[in-house]
């Protein structure tokens, strides 16, 4: 059971690093594109489907 938690907790520290990471590169290219203002709309869609993710469980079923 502590191993399945372990995992867990690494599978949702990939997933934050991924979305960051993602987030971080988007900002740089929608920046030098001079498409500065469509940054809000990414983050928004990228902060619901984090939370649908994580609101639904799938990184947490066995």
């Amino acid at each position: 059971m502590e191993r399945r938690r372990a995992l867990g907790v690494l599978a949702f520290a990939m997933v934050i690093g991924s979305a960051l990471l993602v987030v971080a590169i988007l900002e740089i290219v929608l920046t030098y594109l001079g498409l500065a203002p469509v940054i809000d709309v990414v983050l928004g869609l990228i902060v619901v489907w984090l939370v649908v993710t994580l609101g639904s469980g799938w990184l947490t079923r066995s």
